[in-house]
Formats: structure tokens, sequence, C-alpha cells
């Protein structure tokens, strides 16, 4: 069951030059809500220059991260390497 001190994850957003642009974290709801639940937190700090497209492609990478590494399905488990998607 996960519990706040162990499940912090944050993603750092590059551009494609290595400059960090941003994080994206997820967190869990606490160790009595994620017993009864399976709704994931995430939070991102979007650049201060972030256009609407880069924003929407941020809230994508979100949803796609979400799937690929924290949803239970058979086909998704245990995947390694990262997700690279370019600002």
């Amino acid at each position: 069951m996960p519990c706040e001190s162990c499940q912090t994850i944050n993603f750092d957003m590059k551009k494609p030059g290595g400059e960090s642009v941003g994080i994206v974290q997820k967190r869990t709801a606490g160790c009595v809500q994620s017993a009864i639940t399976t709704a994931d937190n995430f939070s991102a700090n979007f650049p201060d220059d972030a256009t609407p497209q880069t924003r929407a492609l941020i809230m994508s990478s979100i949803l796609l991260m979400d799937f690929a590494y924290f949803e239970e399905k058979q086909d998704n488990r245990n995947k390694e390497g990262g997700i690279e998607v370019e600002l």
C-alpha cells in the first residue's frame, strides 16, 4: 500500500538541448485513500513562456506517463526506460 514518504515521484521536463524547463510530480493521495481508490494525482509547473501548444503537450505527456507507468494493465507492467517528448 503506497504511503506519502515513498510515493512522490518527480519527472524533469527538459528541452532537446537538456535545459530544464519544469517538473511534473506524481503524488499519492495518502495511505487510506490509495487503499480505496485508483486515482492518481499529478501536478505540473508550466514554463513561464509556455505557449498553449506547449501546455497541451505537457498535459498529454502526463496522461501518457500515467498510462505507461502507473496503470496496472497486463501489457504495460514493468516497463523500463524513459518517455521523451520534445518541447
